[in-house]
């Protein structure tokens, strides 16, 4: 299993170094707001935006919701470590970036994400995790989905998407991936 550690590395140096607003919920294990909750939701018009959602324990969620109609760019950063975790992202516009991560047992990841210049890295580790992801109406993007563990499962659908490209990595026994493709 080689993961892509430059890819990781610059990913989160751009959410550091290049957003000019940036958001951040449940850093800390000790924090009063683990409990299950729709967390972010950012509608934009222009400018660079950046979330970043981090949770522990057991069964937390997070919808991480970014739109964006005009110049700039959007990133979103999900981390649960826990069991019965649960993202959902939804990203539409140009040059948006997400890092999802998942460490622990059936963890789900949902994606919805449209637009044109996309990169999308999820890395779930353990058993029977889940992924969801549809790519919409996509142009010039790269999505990168890793499970490590068993029987662990990926639903990657591609509908109207062109020139794009995508790295599915499954490491265990009893894996499922289906890919769905259409234009």
């Amino acid at each position: 299993m080689k993961i892509n550690y430059s890819f990781v590395i610059c990913l989160l140096t751009y959410f550091v170094f290049f957003f000019s607003s940036s958001i951040f919920a449940q850093q800390h294990p000790e924090d009063a707001l683990l409990a299950p909750s729709s967390l972010l939701q950012q509608e934009l018009n222009a400018g660079r935006n950046a979330a970043a959602v981090i949770q522990y324990g057991n069964k937390n969620e997070a919808d991480v919701m970014q739109f964006q109609t005009g110049p700039g760019n959007n990133a979103a950063l999900a981390k649960q470590i826990g069991r019965r975790n649960q993202i959902s992202l939804t990203q539409e516009g140009g040059d948006n970036q997400s890092l999802v991560i998942q460490h622990g047992n059936r963890n789900a990841y949902t994606g919805d994400i449209s637009g044109t210049g996309l990169t999308t890295l999820v890395i779930q580790e353990g058993n029977r995790n889940t992924v969801t992801q549809s790519l919409t109406e996509s142009v010039n993007s790269h999505t990168e989905l890793i499970q490590i563990g068993n029987d662990n499962e990926i639903i990657h659908v591609i509908d109207g998407a062109v020139n794009q490209s995508f790295q599915i990595i499954q490491e265990g026994n009893g894996q499922s991936i289906m890919i769905r493709q259409s234009y």
